[in-house]
């Protein structure tokens, strides 16, 4: 200012004014202006010299230019995309952006862009454009650094851009950037490679104060530095860039910034830049664009200087990866499935959900002719610039983009693929954008389609999938409220709130527009009451925000307001809210439209608290006439202005004018509204947009015809209504014919297309089998002219002939079950194959890198851990009793220390010695530990003959084996082991449970558990650690691990992270509920959660590779070899070993007793008999006990016993442990009791840690991708109770096969097919890859002499099927109260005299799967019995017999798969089964026409119902009433029997019930022949016959005296033994049955004829029948009525 006297009158009107930043006075007297000045801190000078003011501002505008600091900010604690506000948005933008720079390729014509931006804001100065030339002729990648600190055009320019964030201009200087970026790497890593150390670093920097305040309120969150960030090796340096304080009074204030970086930690990259800086004396740091920090501090440490303290260390990248987890999860839902990188478009993607619409639109068309004309992401660009075009109003063009980004992602997207639920939601919400609901709806069920399609494959329930179906059923919900449909909108609406209250806190703002718009729908269904409630649960949250004050409070207010005058008369509710309403209104920046003052002033109309013409006044709008109605002296408003409806109204506010009539007529005023819906009609503008016309008059028509409904007349209604379908008809006609430019084309999608279905009947589906491959019930299937269209909503997906159809149906489900037997009975890949040594030991760091090992003690860690092979390996033996502390005096560290027989070391101290063998005896207790913690340390412990006996129960103790090359000749190396009856007894603090099970699910963001026992009671503690198993379907699920950080009433337990440090919050689901399944029978289906705490830690060194000893040339190296070293098996790629340490007891006499011990880093891969821990021949062993151990971080098995009887496996948890958790090795073990054990495999079989398999071990069933099972045996005679295996790729494995003779020092000597069966009871196996349940034999039990006195070997003459005088020597067995769910298959191939009683099979693929059996040695018992089976198909066995499934319970979808497995191989007899259904139910929900069997070959199987349950009466889901047999739809020659009413044909069955023949069929696999007596099979064995001279027979119906049917049999053969022929027949005397070959000939006289079974005899009541066979001359009192022909 220089105007002299007007200064001082100028300044106070100006000083406040936000545009002006610095004021300077120059004037000749400055001496008349110092006084007044001071009272305005704007004015930086007054002066007189022009040269001195010049250098003033100058000096000003650096330090503003400075004082910009472009940062984002991220809190790590939000997890959804619902929670981003703009600064997170920001913050994501930015780091997008950066590494969306980085990956581009840097080109010649990306260098000439920012040349050309350059030259452009240089444009008028010549010494800067000279600059610009010499860079585009000179520069070059490898001194970018130099031109950036050169202070040139280059930097300013560069910064200039992050400051403004204008994204169009950072992106035309991407070459530059990478180039720093690049080179900054380089020097990285030259620099700091390997270096485990704190770097600091200091950084001086001028910041407006605003800034400022807004980084401290952030303590904690991340920062992000949005440019190349300068700092110092000196402090000194950065306070002279900070100002020291000098700019306070304007607002700016200095900084010093202290940088600490963790180097172990991956961040971007920085150097030391001062040898190449054109600035060397500032000693600079330079930090690549986009670094993050973590807020530490920020604080006034002098009275000018803040201090402010980031830091980048292991928890700030942890914390990093929710802010990548989001970046992941839009790159997800747009078809960017590449991880935790962000695509170009997700930068689009982040501005959109800023709200910067014009910003992302135009970063899109900067996009466009990179991704053109055949780029992989066209798809993706088109449906995001789709959807910035529909929020824009754009909705042609949007419509446009969103029909490309179908016809270019067929090419790259799978159908199911969740870009396409994107891509449907998107033009579901421009259907509602231009109000046309039935569209928007056709679409979102496409997008539920697929999202279902996730719901099939168990991973939907992350919190992401759910965020997205809230908002397709928000969606849904608005679309049914536009459609007039409140109790479908109300569903809807709930159905999404439900979901968002499971993944958001109570009070987040999201909630408000749910709750919200429920309560809308409830005032359309007049529920006051709820509607109430839901408002004031809106408002309560919205009051809560204080960034929501927009027009949902004045809604919320007015909608409160009315009900509560209207519904509970409370005259003062009403007028707070209706004076709350008033406020927002007068204080609102927003631009209200009328209607709101309309129903405020309405409001207190009704309250008769306003007098009316007021009301006009108040309004500014012409008066309405109104009268007075009642008693109540409501007042009316009644519409006659047509100046409302000016032809100028925009239509937005057309759009309100209909929603005020809409709102006359839900408060019951019909007249008032038809009569403004007429006026709209009338005067509707003509200038409207062609499609937004049709749906509005449209839309007026149909509230017209609600209107007349109201009134009840129907006439005008039908009118009404008729003319809304006319606007309808308009509309689809206009185009079809493409007569306008600006009509609204439905978009033909290549997934489905439109179809007019007005007229056909629907019906659902009908092939259970489709809906199962496809994976969503509400398919369906219309049929209409012999065609069938299967249908998904409106949309269908292929049209042909019926008959063609079924066809299809059956070929593809054939088709999809051989797919899936292969897939399981091949899936190997996934795992770790027994040859894949190669990729376990390239992959090893991976494996293990989530691995938890125990913190140890600090003196503990210096001493023992990984000091390498011992120097000495002296013997020193002591001569008397002593402590510890004495003994490591007296052996040293070096030497190899023994305790003879007869003397005693009682542990009071440390001890570390080379290695440790006790004859004598050592003692460790709490009354010798003589501090809290206390560790021994050794190469080996063997206990030789000797006593280890160590038992703490209030301190902490470590057995620590070392890795320093001492090897023992008896245990080997890294062993604690007991020989020569050595006994080692060791027990912690124990614990009243180990595990419990989730009492609640536990779902994403959740930072509690509730447990189905109260912690503390089980003797849980603050500060252990727990983890909790999976429970998704099919080994796809993965475990999380916690810290006990406190706990809460109803047995709620605080959640900390893996380490402690900060709150744990849930990131997957874990499900829990209970199912009855029964009378006093349950199901708990409940994730478990085991505590893997304990005070005694038997740990070591860390886990090494060795190289293998070529021991043989070729083969298997004898067992001796393989479990003295490590030795080569070039047939399955063993070249090396992977050691930890290993416990064992070896020998009869010798115990091994660990009792709550933690045990980690055990086993060795690929050496025989090292396990974690190991039972070795121990023969006899009551005394050995593993009870309540964690056993963890295993590589090679978790406890085997092995050669051992009577020992006690009980109360362990499993985690983390490769190979058979638990093994039960040879064949000849007894009676060991393993009991309540928990083990779960914490990784996905299919993901980057291989689940739990491991290569290189001597067997390969057990341990690796074949079968990998949480318990393995080869012995059956053991009690196994009460366990649970999760997770797992078999729960429990016994397998037989390929140990006929058993194994390892028994083998040829036992018989484990034909072994007696132990315990097998309360058993759960969950998620398992393939089995729950699973015997991998041919198991029939028998009677042998085993037993303990034997060593559990029997004499193998008594291992024979049938005792010496021809009975059945089997010995009935049962699995019993035994639990699956979540698994692919439950059941065994082949197993006779086995039962399943008390058996829950839920939602496995396969409910049982069985191949072979046979009768019951004692004739009675049924196969399956008092069993509840729930969803899915039960794959039946093929052996000859009666399959007896009694008391049963079937439960919703089931699926009876006849002959499973038979022909297949070797497998089956002749495939007749009969499968008897004695007392069966069949409860849940199930589609009266879904498919519920299938036949199998040679035309067999029958299914009959129990002869106690033949009347059938009431009828079931599989025998209809009346009906007790069917069968295959070849038996016709039943039809003939007493007249043709005892059996009949599936289509006549389906008259009588009134259904549709054809669907009827299907439901049978295509038909069968339904009898109402009982059938039976009957079957003929043959000799000496082949496919090649094998002649049919026939069997001939005879009643009456006359022949009246007959049937071929053929013949059939499976192998080269089983062969023969078989039939269906009605057991009784009132008819006979004749039997000769095809052409009359007699029937073989050595060939063998068997009817029924006995146990129809020994149960209910023997079966006869006359049977005449042809050659043959039979007694006529057996049972086989045979007469000669």
């Amino acid at each position: 200012m220089a105007s002299g006297s007007l200064d001082e009158k100028i300044v106070p009107l100006i000083h406040d004014l936000s545009q002006i930043t610095f004021i300077y006075i120059f004037c000749a007297d400055t001496s008349k202006h110092k006084v007044w000045t001071e009272k305005f801190n704007k004015i930086r000078d007054v002066c007189n010299d022009d040269d001195l003011l010049s250098i003033k501002i100058k000096q000003d505008v650096y330090s503003l230019s400075n004082a910009s600091f472009p940062f984002g900010l991220f809190d790590p604690d939000q997890r959804t995309l619902q929670d981003l506000t703009k600064d997170q948005g920001s913050f994501m933008c930015y780091h997008s952006l950066t590494e969306i720079l980085l990956r581009l390729p840097q080109t010649s014509e990306a260098k000439a862009e920012m040349i050309t931006e350059c030259r452009t804001n240089y444009e008028e100065n010549e010494v800067q454009l000279e600059k610009i030339t010499l860079f585009e002729e000179t520069y070059e990648a490898d001194n970018a650094i130099k031109w950036y600190t050169d202070n040139a055009f280059v930097f300013q320019l560069f910064n200039k851009a992050f400051r403004k964030q204008d994204f169009n201009v950072i992106f035309k200087y991407r070459y530059f950037l990478v180039d720093v970026h690049n080179q900054l790497n380089s020097l990285y890593k030259q620099q700091y490679k390997n270096q485990k150390r704190c770097l600091t670093r200091y950084r001086g920097q001028l910041m407006y104060r605003d800034e400022l305040m807004k980084l401290k309120q952030n303590i904690d969150n991340l920062i992000s530095v949005n440019t190349f960030f300068s700092t110092s090796e000196s402090c000194n340096v950065a306070t002279d860039f900070s100002g020291n304080g000098e700019q306070e009074s304007i607002g700016i204030v200095s900084v010093i910034f202290e940088i600490t970086v963790d180097l172990e930690v991956p961040c971007a990259p920085f150097a030391d830049i001062s040898e190449i800086s054109t600035m060397r004396d500032e000693r600079e740091t330079l930090f690549s664009i986009g670094t993050v920090f973590r807020i530490r501090n920020v604080e006034l440490t002098f009275d000018t200087i803040w201090f402010m303290k980031l830091v980048w260390t292991k928890d700030c990248n942890e914390k990093f990866k929710g802010m990548k987890q989001l970046i992941s999860l839009l790159n997800f839902y747009n078809g960017q499935n590449i991880g935790d990188h962000p695509s170009i478009l997700a930068f689009g993607l982040f501005l959109s959900k800023m709200g910067l619409l014009h910003q992302a639109l135009s970063f899109y068309m900067f996009l466009r002719k990179i991704l053109f004309s055949d780029h992989p992401d066209r798809a993706v660009w088109h449906n995001n610039i789709g959807e910035v075009l529909r929020k824009l109003s754009y909705y042609n063009r949007a419509r446009y983009n969103f029909e490309l980004a179908f016809e270019y992602g067929v090419d790259v997207y799978s159908f199911y693929h969740p870009f396409w639920v994107t891509v449907h939601s998107n033009i579901a919400l421009l259907e509602l954008s231009i109000n046309r609901p039935k569209q928007a709806l056709k679409s979102y069920r496409c997008a539920l389609f697929i999202i279902f399609r996730w719901e099939y494959r168990d991973d939907w329930e992350t919190v992401h999938h759910q965020e997205i179906l809230a908002t397709i059923y928000h969606g849904m919900g608005s679309a049914h409220v536009l459609l007039n449909k409140y109790q479908n909108a109300s569903e809807l609406y709930h159905k999404a709130l439900q979901i968002e209250l499971y993944i958001l806190p109570c009070d987040h703002p999201t909630l408000i527009g749910s709750y919200y718009n429920l309560g809308k729908v409830k005032v359309g269904l007049s529920a006051w009451t709820k509607a109430l409630k839901n408002f004031e649960e809106s408002l309560r949250i919205a009051q809560l925000d204080l960034l929501v004050k927009d027009w949902r409070f004045l809604t919320l207010h007015i909608n409160i307001a009315l009900i509560a005058y209207c519904y509970e008369r409370n005259l003062s509710k009403t007028l707070s809210h209706c004076a709350y309403a008033e406020k927002f209104i007068k204080q609102s920046v927003f631009p209200l439209i009328s209607r709101n003052r309309i129903e405020v002033y309405k409001t207190l109309a009704y309250a008769e608290t306003v007098d009316f013409s007021a009301l006009m006044e108040k309004l500014n709008l012409p008066e309405f006439p109104y009268k007075k109605q009642g008693q109540n002296q409501t007042y009316m408003i009644v519409i006659n202005d047509k100046s409302l409806l000016a032809p100028n109204l925009s239509q937005s506010e057309t759009i309100m004018r209909c929603d005020i009539a809409d709102q006359w007529r839900a408060m019951g005023y019909i007249k008032q509204a038809i009569c403004y819906y007429m006026w709209l009609l009338e005067k509707f503008p003509k200038t409207y947009d062609h499609q937004f016309t049709i749906s509005h008059k449209s839309r007026l028509h149909n509230n017209l015809a609600a209107c007349y409904q109201d009134l009840d007349d129907d006439q005008k209604a039908l009118f009404e209504s008729a003319s809304a379908s006319n606007q309808n008809r308009v509309d689809n006609s206009k185009e079809s014919s493409g007569s306008t430019a600006a009509n609204y084309k439905e978009p033909v999608s290549p997934l489905h297309r439109s179809l007019d279905l007005s007229s056909i009947e629907r019906k659902p589906l009908q092939s259970q089998s489709l809906r199962y491959i496809i994976g969503y019930s509400d398919l369906e299937i219309i049929s209409s002219n012999d065609e069938v269209l299967l249908l998904y909503g409106d949309k269908h997906f292929f049209l042909l002939n019926e008959n063609l159809f079924m066809m299809f149906i059956s070929i593809i489900f054939k088709l999809y079950l051989i797919l899936q037997c292969f897939i399981q009975t091949n899936r190997v890949v996934e795992g770790f194959a027994q040859e894949d040594e190669a990729a376990y030991m390239n992959s090893f760091d991976t494996l293990i890198k989530d691995s938890y090992s125990a913190a140890l003690p600090p003196d503990l860690v210096a001493t023992c851990k990984n000091q390498n092979q011992a120097t000495v390996s002296t013997v020193q033996s002591i001569t008397t009793s002593m402590l510890s502390s004495d003994l490591q005096l007296f052996c040293g560290t070096e030497t190899i220390c023994t305790i003879p027989t007869g003397f005693t070391v009682t542990m009071n101290s440390n001890l570390n010695v080379a290695a440790l063998v006790v004859s004598g005896s050592l003692v460790w207790n709490d009354l010798s530990q003589s501090s809290s913690n206390q560790w021994l340390c050794a190469g080996y412990i063997a206990v030789n003959g000797g006593q280890f006996n160590m038992n703490l129960t209030s301190k902490q103790g470590y057995i620590y084996i070392k890795n320093n090359g001492m090897k023992h000749s008896t245990i080997q190396t890294r062993a604690l082991g007991a020989y020569n009856s050595g006994k080692i007894h060791i027990s912690g603090r124990s614990l009243a449970r180990t595990w419990s099970l989730l009492a609640d699910r536990a779902t994403y963001g959740m930072k509690t558990i509730q447990l189905l026992h109260k912690p503390e009671d089980m003797g849980w503690r603050v500060g252990d650690r727990i983890v909790i198993a999976p429970t998704m379907v099919a080994s796809q699920g993965e475990a999380e691990e916690y810290t006990i950080g406190g706990f809460e009433a109803n047995n709620t337990i605080k959640l900390l992270n893996k380490d402690g440090t900060s709150v744990g919050i849930i990131s997957s689901y874990f499900q829990s509920k209970t199912i009855f399944t029964g009378k006093n029978m349950s199901a708990l289906v409940q994730a478990e959660v085991i505590n893997l705490a304990r005070n005694i830690i038997i740990t070591g060194d860390d886990f090494q590779h060795v190289d293998c000893v070529n021991d043989v040339a070729n083969g298997q190296p004898p067992d001796h070899m393989q479990a003295d070293h490590c030795s080569c098996w070039k047939n399955i790629n063993r070249n090396s070993c992977t050691l930890g340490l290993h416990t064992i007891a070896i020998g009869s006499g010798s115990v091994l007793s660990l009792q709550y011990t933690r045990i980690e880093k055990c086993g060795q891969r690929g050496i025989l008999g090292k396990y974690c821990v190991h039972l070795h021949l121990v023969t006899k062993c009551p005394d050995c006990k593993i009870i309540g151990n964690a056993i963890e971080y295993g590589h090679q098995r978790g406890t085997t016993i092995h050669g051992t009887h009577l020992a006690t496996v009980e109360n362990n948890v499993y985690n983390d442990i490769r190979g058979a958790l638990i093994y039960i090795e040879d064949g000849n073990e007894m009676y060991n009791r393993i009991f309540y054990n928990v083990g779960i495999c914490p990784w996905p079989k299919s993901g980057e840690k291989k689940g739990c398999t491991i290569p290189g071990t001597d067997n390969g069933q057990a341990d690796t991708t074949l079968n990998q099972a949480g318990l393995w045996g080869l012995s059956f005679t053991n009690y196994v109770i009460g366990n649970r295996f999760a997770n797992n790729y078999n729960g429990m494995l016994y397998q037989e096969q390929g140990f006929g003779g058993g194994r390892g020092h028994v083998n040829g000597l036992e018989c484990p097919s034909f072994q007696q069966i132990g315990r097998l009871e309360g058993n759960t196996f969950h998620g398992c890859g393939r089995f729950g349940t699973y015997v991998l034999a041919s198991v029939f039990p028998k009677r042998t002499d085993r037993s303990l006195d034997k060593n559990g070997l029997p004499t193998l003459t008594t291992c024979k099927e049938w005792t010496t005088n021809g009975e059945d020597n089997g010995l009935p067995a049962t699995f019993m109260h035994n639990i699956d769910y979540d698994n692919v298959f439950v059941g065994q191939y082949n197993a006779g005299d086995l039962q399943y009683r008390y058996h829950t099979s839920i939602n496995n693929q396969n409910l049982i799967y069985w191949k072979e059996t046979k009768n019951f040695q004692d004739g009675c018992s049924a196969h399956m019995a008092d069993s509840f089976y729930e969803s899915g198909n039960l794959a039946l066995p093929g052996g000859h017999g009666a399959f007896i499934l009694e008391n049963m319970v079937f439960n919703n979808r089931i699926h009876f798969e006849s002959s499973h497995h038979c022909q297949i191989g070797v497998t089956g007899v002749l495939c007749m089964p009969t499968y008897v259904f004695v007392n069966m139910k069949w409860t849940g929900v199930i589609s009266d026409d879904s498919s519920v069997l299938k036949w199998g070959p040679n035309n067999g199987a029958m299914f009959t119902l129990g002869p106690d349950d033949e009347k059938n009466l009431a009828g079931n889901k599989l025998f209809p009433a009346g009906f007790c047999s069917i069968v295959n739809p070849y038996w016709t020659y039943l039809l003939a029997l007493d007249n043709g009413v005892s059996c009949l044909k599936s289509d006549a069955v389906a008259n009588l019930l009134g259904q549709d023949a054809n669907k009827f069929a299907r439901k049978y696999d295509g038909g069968a022949i339904f009898c109402k007596k009982p059938v039976r099979r009957l079957e003929i064995f043959s000799f000496n016959q082949n496919s090649a001279n094998y002649q049919d027979m026939k069997l001939e119906l005879w009643q009456y005296g006359n022949l009246i049917s007959s049937v071929t049999l053929q013949f059939f053969q499976i192998g080269d033994r089983k062969q023969g022929y078989s039939a269906t027949v009605i057991p009784g005397l009132n008819h006979k049955f004749r039997l000769s070959m095809v052409d009359g000939g007699s029937v073989s006289s050595d060939w063998i004829i068997e009817f029924s079974d006995p146990v129809f005899g020994n149960r209910w009541k023997r079966d006869e029948i006359d049977l005449v066979v042809v050659g043959r001359n039979c007694p006529i009192q057996s049972i086989l009525n045979m007469i000669e022909g």
